[in-house]
């Protein structure tokens, strides 16, 4: 009887232990990001090619990239030098996920991943020693380059399945597909055309099912950026349009071979090709032409606006006295309403040029990026602190000789000088509350050519100076105005108090660069506001989330009237409460890469930026720049 038990205890511990048995390399010493070679199978099963897994173990927040890294990081890369009766290993790569490290957008994985390998043995009646030196990347608030000397012998002959084999499995079917028949694409293909400074990869596909959460991933040996596509579906939903707009200097030759993986649900397929860049056809050119005019009128109307803008009336205020004293004396009035035009061109001319500098050196660009720097903020409080004891009538008052010695003998009507700065001054002023007017002309300003750039600037600049152009060739336009009196006592005061309120409001601005609690914007009572810095939008609308977001900034002056107006209504609090929406606000008073990603991601370069995700709209919905409840509240109807 013993015997008997004993011999049942012996094989049941045998089946455990073939059950259990693991074929697997040691871990590599990277506490933060360990890895190992695993196999399925004990042996290699007289085949030529097996397949292998290299198992990553990362610790949280840890993260390391895909083929295609993105903005930052690189791949790991295998070395099998030391390898015996090994032809040739190939790593296949599982479907990524986009996320943020060290203000850069990056490709790749976290926690645990395991990507297969393809072994090619040259004899399958020998013993196989795989030696892999592995070199990999993976960072969370800093990057650590990993390195690893691996080693697994694989005995030849028939085998058992080992503990890895399903583990091994799962990460093969998270490789994208390559074969259309195993698929529900049945069409694809990828074109790219120059635009000017700009190269635009369309991809189209057509689905047997509908689309639903389409997901796009790029990789090439161009080392392309991460661009957001626009997306554009068919009525059914079956067919997908996305388009990816590169900057020329990405693509050195006019032909490049291109891998597009499409995920969408639980399936994915990967399309290769080889692409040859062609130029736009007359037809494009000849919309191309008509849309450049359209922007160009855009920007002259925007420009115009301007002038009634609350950021700039107070500074052209100046220009309304002068006018109305020297309504007999024309060629006076001429020549000091072309000074004023004449300093508002230039203005928006050397700003674009700075843009334009900026911008090809790799910077970041946005409008209004000039008031997130203290040294502009101080500027500005002092001119406009000086500008309104002028017009309080404190013309013994000096201005230092440093700044323009011609100012202070010049003060009076005949101060060219003074007339030119005026216009100058205004334009700096004009970006916080300019978005609604001139937004549309901005993003495709800062996306085009340095010199279809330079001409949006230009035509803004028109647009702003045309009164005063107008005037300077009519100046006997201001006869229509009324006659100077004592009444201009009492508006020369008012005006004076509006400069002061727009000196009081900058300093203000500029004590939060300097870590002074001066907040004075519009901020909800509750502060549920989660910060952009401290929540995945992308996970928590894959979770089925409804996400709103706000970037603003206390120097956005739209961005104000928006919270006043829509977002702080009651309205919308009931809104956002009834449909579970988290609420999300990037502050972009200062700089931050992060928000700049967002925004560009989103072919936008200026605030306010509002953007509602849902289940239904996973790439977002855009609102216009001035809110309105409307628009808010039908974001998440679905037909």
């Amino acid at each position: 009887m013993l015997r008997y038990i004993y011999s049942v205890l012996i094989a049941f511990f045998f089946i455990i232990s073939n059950s259990c048995f693991a074929l697997e390399s040691e871990w590599s010493d990277n506490n933060e990001a360990k890895v190992r070679i695993i196999s399925p199978n004990s042996h290699n099963n007289n085949e030529a090619l097996i397949t292998l897994g290299l198992e990553y173990k990362l610790l949280e927040g840890w993260k390391t990239y895909w083929k295609s890294p993105g903005d930052g990081g690189f791949p790991q890369e295998l070395e099998i030098n030391q390898s015996k009766n090994v032809n040739d290993v190939k790593i296949l790569w599982p479907i990524p996920k986009e996320f943020e490290i060290l203000g850069f957008i990056s490709i790749g994985y976290e926690n645990e991943v395991i990507f297969p390998i393809k072994v090619f043995i040259n004899d399958i009646k020998k013993e196989t020693f795989l030696s892999l030196k592995l070199n990999y990347l993976f960072c969370r608030e800093v990057c650590i380059p990993g390195n690893a000397d691996l080693q697994l012998t694989i005995p030849p002959g028939k085998g058992e399945t080992t503990k890895h084999f399903y583990s091994i499995e799962k990460s093969l079917s998270l490789v994208p597909e390559k074969n259309s028949t195993l698929s529900n694409i049945e069409n694809f293909s990828v074109t790219a055309h120059k635009n000017n400074d700009s190269v635009i990869l369309k991809v189209l596909a057509s689905n047997k099912e509908r689309f639903s959460t389409t997901k796009f991933f790029i990789d090439t040996n161009l080392g392309l950026p991460i661009v957001k596509p626009k997306i554009i579906y068919s009525s059914d939903k079956k067919k997908i349009e996305a388009s990816f707009l590169f900057n020329e200097k990405n693509f050195p030759k006019d032909h490049f071979d291109i891998n597009v993986i499409l995920k969408d649900n639980n399936s994915s397929f990967e399309f290769s090709e080889k692409v040859n860049i062609k130029q736009s056809s007359k037809k494009d050119n000849d919309f191309k032409f008509i849309s450049i005019i359209y922007i160009l009128i855009i920007s002259l109307i925007g420009g115009l606006i301007l002038n009634v803008m609350p950021c700039v009336l107070p500074v052209l205020s100046l220009k309304i006295l002068s006018m109305l004293k020297n309504s007999n004396e024309n060629n006076s009035v001429r020549n000091s309403f072309l000074f004023t035009s004449s300093g508002i061109i230039s203005s928006f001319t050397i700003l674009a040029i700075i843009l334009i500098i900026l911008k090809e050196i790799g910077l970041s660009v946005g409008w209004g990026i000039q008031f997130q720097q203290p040294i502009f903020l101080i500027f500005i409080s002092i001119i406009l602190f000086l500008f309104s004891l002028n017009m309080f009538g404190f013309y013994e008052f000096r201005i230092p000789a440093f700044i323009n010695s011609k100012i202070t003998k010049r003060i009076n009507k005949e101060s060219k000088y003074l007339d030119f700065f005026n216009g100058f001054f205004a334009t700096l002023l004009a970006t916080p509350c300019s978005a609604p007017f001139v937004g549309t002309a901005i993003t495709v300003a800062f996306t085009q050519s340095a010199i279809l750039m330079l001409s949006i600037f230009i035509f803004m600049g028109i647009g702003m100076a045309s009164p005063y152009i107008l005037i300077s060739f009519f100046p006997q336009l201001i006869n229509v105005l009324p006659k100077p009196g004592k009444w201009m006592i009492h508006i020369k005061y008012f005006l004076g108090l509006l400069l002061f309120g727009t000196f009081i409001w900058i300093i203000m601005i500029l004590l939060n660069h300097f870590d002074f609690k001066a907040d004075f914007s519009i901020q909800d009572k509750n502060n549920d506001w989660e910060n952009i810095s401290d929540v995945n939008i992308e996970k928590l609308v894959e979770s089925g989330n409804n996400v709103f977001v706000d970037i603003t900034a206390d120097w956005c002056a739209t961005c104000q009237f928006n919270k006043i107006n829509v977002l702080n209504s009651k309205e919308i609090k009931n809104f956002f409460e009834e449909n579970k929406v988290i609420k999300v606000r990037g502050d972009w008073t200062k700089s931050n890469k992060l928000i700049e990603n967002f925004l560009i991601s989103n072919n936008k370069y200026g605030i306010p930026f509002n953007i509602i995700y849902s289940p239904d709209h996973q790439d977002g919905i855009i609102f216009s720049e001035i809110l309105n409840k409307k628009e808010i509240l039908n974001s998440l109807k679905t037909e």
